[in-house]
């Protein structure tokens, strides 16, 4: 699936629930640049929101250049997170 960023990442992350027997609830993609702020992001915003209003404390992504290829946005967005109570994992690195 080289190339094909959105179904590549919707497997993997399916794929490494199925071994933690979680469920994907739903999925967010951004079509953005990865430096740009996670609150400026639309799709990450609503994840937020979603996570919020169903009770969700638990994010998965890719790998962690899917939150962002900045080393300070990373680790602000996970501070952030984690903040708000949500658990990120990680399904490479």
């Amino acid at each position: 699936m080289k190339g094909d960023s959105r179904t590549r990442q919707s497997v993997s992350v399916k794929n490494y629930s199925k071994t933690k027997g979680w469920n994907v609830k739903d999925e967010f993609y951004d079509v953005i640049s990865g430096t740009t702020h996670i609150l400026e992001r639309k799709e990450f915003v609503e994840m937020l929101s979603y996570c919020e209003i169903n009770s969700i404390d638990t994010i998965l992504f890719e790998g962690s250049d899917r939150l962002s290829r900045d080393l300070l946005v990373n680790e602000y967005s996970y501070e952030y997170l984690t903040k708000l109570g949500l658990y990120t994992y990680l399904c490479k690195e």
